[in-house]
């Protein structure tokens, strides 16, 4: 019998189009519109790319010009090149300039010179150069007039690169930071089970539908018809975020971190929470259904605000100001499951958000299967 109503309660949820739609088709819509507004906005605007600049060449052949072409080959060379140089007339690189095809103009004729169109990182970076190219040039031709012997050594010790810093990376995870818009998105598709929960409880409270009533009255257990109900949309609620999950890694290749299972876990967990929070708001308190739902809608939209959904930084403002409501907000919770599985080698963080969740989950089903199995009717 058990898993007879299980599957009923499985088709039961595949013909509810409403609950599919905020389930399944709203995330997969949300998550495009997310990709196409910002997609690749860390490699764009994060990551360090090669600042394009023009260098026009004067009329001076000096045996300066030649170490400073040495100098611009040796920048725009190798793997990871630091300019991407120009070659054109004084003419062309004031066009591109204008039309902001590059950061800056390099002049070298009788001195050496920057031309910029507006200040900025890029442009520091320029400038940076080329003030360490003619302290160094300006170092080189002192030591030629005072003691040209020592001319090698001192060329050896200028140029001669020391690193005293170790290239090293924490963690092999995404450092996209609008990634946790996509957390956010997940976190939400998962509490949208509460609308799946809010059923569960009013089809198990005779005075809010005649389907609730002939079942009251039926033989069937009532911790086993809700548990029934439970898993039969647990299991529906569950292959619809994983397709959205999917959807996001495989269509929009948003990068989620090598941690696939563990996040496969979470959103299990975080779908039986989100059933549950519904299911015990409905079950509480004489409301009509409206007002329960409207309620139910009221309180997900709050937790999925607080975790970063809408401004990416609110999860972090919250934490400063009023940590605790972090700690019990199970979107962000589940946001901060995520990032810690992206992040993090170690899986203390994590371990703690989901003994939280489904501490969560546990007491809202219990007390929501106490109140449930305590009302009586004078009448059906």
């Amino acid at each position: 019998m058990f898993f007879h109503l299980i599957k009923y309660q499985i088709k039961k949820r595949l013909n509810t189009k409403d609950e599919l739609f905020w389930s399944l088709v709203f995330p997969i819509l949300l998550g495009t519109f997310f990709f196409v507004s910002f997609g690749g906005f860390f490699d764009k605007y994060e990551t360090f790319h090669a600042i394009p600049v023009a260098y026009v060449q004067g009329n001076n052949k000096s045996l300066d010009s030649k170490y400073f072409d040495n100098f611009l080959k040796e920048l725009e060379g190798g793997k990871e090149p630091i300019l991407e140089i120009s070659r054109v007339s004084q003419e062309e690189a004031d066009k591109l300039l204008k039309k902001e095809e590059i950061k800056g103009i390099i002049h070298a004729a009788d001195s050496i010179t920057l031309i910029v169109k507006e200040d900025g990182m890029d442009q520091s970076i320029l400038k940076g150069i080329l003030d360490q190219y003619l302290q160094k040039s300006s170092t080189i031709n002192d030591i030629m007039k005072t003691a040209p012997e020592k001319l090698e050594g001192v060329i050896n010790s200028l140029y001669e690169e020391t690193n005293y810093l170790i290239e090293d990376s924490f963690s092999d995870g995404n450092m996209d930071a609008m990634v946790t818009y996509f957390y956010a998105l997940i976190a939400m598709s998962c509490l949208y089970g509460c609308f799946a929960g809010h059923t569960i409880a009013i089809q198990a409270k005779a005075n809010l539908s005649n389907l609730a009533a002939r079942r009251v009255v039926s033989c069937t257990n009532k911790l086993q018809m809700i548990l029934a109900d439970f898993f039969g949309t647990l299991f529906v609620q569950f292959i619809c975020s994983l397709i959205s999950l999917g959807y996001l890694t495989l269509v929009l290749k948003v990068n989620f971190g090598n941690k696939m299972p563990l996040i496969i876990c979470t959103i299990l967990v975080g779908n039986i929470i989100g059933i549950a929070t519904g299911l015990f708001i409905s079950a509480v308190g004489r409301q009509s259904e409206n007002v329960k739902m409207g309620i139910v809608i009221g309180i997900t939209m709050t937790e999925c605000f607080l975790s970063g959904l809408m401004i990416q930084n609110m999860r972090v403002i919250v934490e400063k100001y009023f940590p605790i409501l972090n700690r019990i907000n199970p979107a962000s919770v589940l946001v901060d499951s995520f990032y810690s599985l992206n992040i993090y080698d170690t899986y203390e963080r994590y371990t703690k958000n989901m003994i939280i969740l489904l501490t969560m989950a546990a007491v809202l089903c219990i007390l929501s299967y106490l109140t449930v199995r305590r009302e009586r009717y004078a009448s059906l």
